[in-house]
């Protein structure tokens, strides 16, 4: 009975214990934060237009030090991702990093450690595997003059390398001022005398009037992409008026002496072609561009809901041959096997105008119908049998 009776105690004491290092400490929840828009989705694989569909939408760190602990949502829009830990108490802590899919299944994880010093910032780097079940939380038992803390504190930052560099990096639904300026992934957008009307997953938007337009800023560009984006037009693929549709333009943000990039896309109505190019500008100011124009081999009819993809590879290995290529309804419509041009230096941010050009801002450039659900992915994407899902 004695027995029993220090048992409770015991107990009482340690649950009252741990309740009040919780009001300066909280112990970690056990619930994923949300990252929403800033969530970065990045597909398992190795980046071809076969990659696994499996996305890391979101991770969290958590550092323990005996009974203290803290989580953090990690961001992933930071390159490397990052969590950053202000005024926690000095000395070691255990670091364990989860990233989840949609259905919030840890798919990597990692572990390590950090010693984290008075009046200083410690930086520690972590990298993750998709081994999830060799993965545990480590629980290192503090030193005893760790315990008090003396009101003093430091700041941890816990970086974390991503497992794979292939996915979605801009996704716009397109339907509205509040859904442009609200990307679900990636920089927001800029609306400009648009409209907007029924479309394919809900509205689309169209330019209405000189100068008018969607730009999206800070888009990062690199050896290998896709663009995709669904189209209701207004007419018919061979209406006889000369009316040029710009899908959209691109224009460097990091203009020589660094290089800088340029996509260009448009269908031509009473002529009835497509011309899309990929431009290079060197530090010597050396201009290179891939592209031309061609008749379309699937035609359309007005109102009807068009799925138009552009594709660029430095290394040619769309359809195992092009550089650039286009895509509407899934099919493929025409190739190039030029070289792309001299390789960029660093990372391109661009900024991308939908459904108008950088340079001419005459009606004649605004593109004809509505554009809707507007995707950008770091790799070149050629199965496009997930275009009726949003």
């Amino acid at each position: 009975m004695v027995q029993k009776l220090r048992l409770l105690i015991f107990f009482i004491f340690s649950i009252l214990f741990l309740s009040t290092c919780s009001q300066d400490y909280p112990m970690s929840p056990n619930t994923l934060i949300p990252l929403d828009k800033d969530a970065f989705k990045v597909s398992q694989g190795n980046g071809g237009g076969n990659s696994s569909p499996g996305y890391i939408v979101s991770g969290q760190v958590t550092i323990t030090k005996g009974v203290f602990s803290h989580t953090e949502p990690l961001n992933l829009t930071q390159n490397p991702a990052q969590s950053v830990f202000e005024n926690i108490h000095l000395g070691h802590w255990d670091i364990y990093v989860q990233l989840f899919d949609s259905q919030n299944n840890v798919i990597y994880a990692g572990t390590g450690q950090a010693v984290c010093k008075p009046g200083k910032v410690t930086e520690v780097t972590i990298d993750v595997t998709s081994d999830v079940d060799t993965v545990k939380p480590k629980h290192t038992p503090p030193a005893k003059k760790e315990d008090d803390p003396k009101n003093k504190s430091g700041t941890l930052i816990v970086y974390v390398n991503l497992p794979v560099i292939y996915g979605l990096i801009l996704w716009n639904k397109l339907g509205s001022d509040i859904e442009v300026q609200n990307s679900e992934i990636g920089p927001d957008g800029s609306p400009n005398g648009v409209i907007y009307a029924p479309c394919k997953f809900s509205n689309g938007f169209k330019p209405v009037g000189d100068r008018n337009y969607i730009d999206f800023d800070n888009n990062v560009i690199q050896d290998q992409g896709c663009i995709e984006f669904w189209w209701k037009p207004d007419e018919n693929w061979n209406y006889a008026v000369s009316q040029k549709s710009v899908f959209l333009d691109s224009q460097s943000m990091n203009y020589p002496p660094n290089d800088s990039w340029g996509l260009w896309f448009s269908y031509v109505h009473h002529s009835q072609i497509i011309s899309v190019a990929h431009s290079v500008m060197d530090s010597m100011g050396h201009y290179t561009s891939v592209g031309g124009s061609f008749t379309p081999v699937t035609t359309w009819s007005a109102n009807d809901l068009v799925h138009i993809a552009m594709v660029w590879d430095r290394n040619k290995q769309i359809e195992g041959q092009y550089s650039l290529a286009v895509y509407i309804n899934g099919i493929l419509q025409q190739g190039y096997t030029d070289d792309l041009g001299p390789s960029a230096t660093g990372y391109m941010y661009t900024k991308l105008r939908t459904g108008s050009s950088h340079f001419n801002y005459s009606l004649d450039s605004n593109v004809r119908g509505y554009m809707d659900n507007i995707k950008i992915w770091n790799f070149a994407k050629t199965d496009f049998s997930d275009r009726f899902v949003e």
